[in-house]
């Protein structure tokens, strides 16, 4: 089972489990990516977080059932994952822009279709992407921690804006820069202020992120250490305004160079790479910093798109 297969299986299975529990691990089984990365990749593909795409499945499931069950709006709202009928009439309306009672009593109301997803190869004219390969040696970092994520409900990508926001705002963000620029960075350190995600194995269902940079002495009071291992990296020039300019290299990363280039993403940290300057600026240059390994099966090459 090649890679286009193997998504599509894990949306097969998403899909039949949209009245259940949809299981992170049992993802990571059958993509045979971490469920981060494969969060990552659905995005960049799609367009939509996966959270949101299932549920907006649920929710699509829910006005069928509301138009051909007689089950109540109570019982579709567990149905489908909701504690409340007052919760799953919000999400309702936010999709179909009408109350669930109302399918029940008014013919010929309008909803939205929202069919399943499924992954296509397609052929597409590109635009040159620069990157380099960097074999980078380990190296220490000293920042501040995320408090530890689990992506059982896969809406834990909400949390990491939050936590830039929270940290530009209190001036952790140039405290941090300032640690960066005092410090000589000539032994093959990776400077900058950098976001890292960590994934402990692929099968877990964890995710530590950091906002850090690289620093070799005694970490402050506030601050936790983190070791980045030694791993081989492609390392993708992003130039504009942020988050815009991160967005679309992430989508091309993804969407265009990862399922073509021979590699595969592997298990090490990724790295947001951000350099002193005005991150609103149209000429800002920052980097993303992709963990790769060559393939290891031939022929396993798709482009997957919409």
């Amino acid at each position: 089972m090649d890679t286009l297969e193997r998504f599509n299986a894990a949306l097969a299975y998403i899909e039949t489990h949209l009245d259940g529990v949809i299981e992170s691990k049992e993802i990571s089984r059958i993509t045979l990516y971490s469920a981060y990365q494969f969060q990552k990749i659905f995005t960049a593909m799609s367009g939509i977080p996966l959270s949101e795409y299932i549920r907006n499945r649920r929710l699509d499931r829910a006005a069928f059932d509301l138009q051909n069950t007689d089950k109540t709006v109570g019982d579709i709202a567990l149905k489908y994952g909701y504690d409340s009928p007052t919760a799953f009439n919000r999400a309702f309306q936010r999709l179909h822009g009408i109350a669930p009672s109302r399918v029940r009593t008014e013919k010929g109301l309008q909803l939205k279709a929202y069919p399943p997803m499924q992954f296509q190869i397609c052929i597409k004219g590109a635009t040159a992407m620069k990157y380099r390969i960097v074999e980078q040696k380990a190296f220490r970092l000293v920042g501040y921690k995320l408090p530890t994520m689990r992506m059982k409900n896969f809406e834990q990508f909400k949390e990491i804006p939050k936590f830039w926001d929270e940290h530009f705002a209190n001036g952790n963000f140039a405290k941090l820069m300032s640690i960066n620029l005092s410090e000589k960075h000539d032994n093959g350190r990776v400077d900058g202020v950098l976001g890292i995600c960590v994934v402990p194995d692929i099968d877990s269902d964890a995710l530590d992120y950091y906002i850090a940079t690289a620093y070799d002495g005694k970490a402050p009071e506030d601050m936790e250490e983190v070791i980045v291992p030694d791993c081989t990296y492609a390392v993708f020039e992003c130039r504009g305004k942020i988050p815009f300019s991160v967005q679309d290299m992430t989508r091309r990363l993804y969407g265009e160079w990862l399922p073509n280039s021979g590699y595969e993403w592997a298990n090490a940290p990724d790295i947001e790479r951000y350099f002193d300057g005005d991150p609103a600026s149209e000429d800002y240059v920052c980097e993303l910093w992709l963990p790769v390994r060559p393939k290891e099966r031939e022929g396993d090459k798709c482009i997957i798109g919409d």
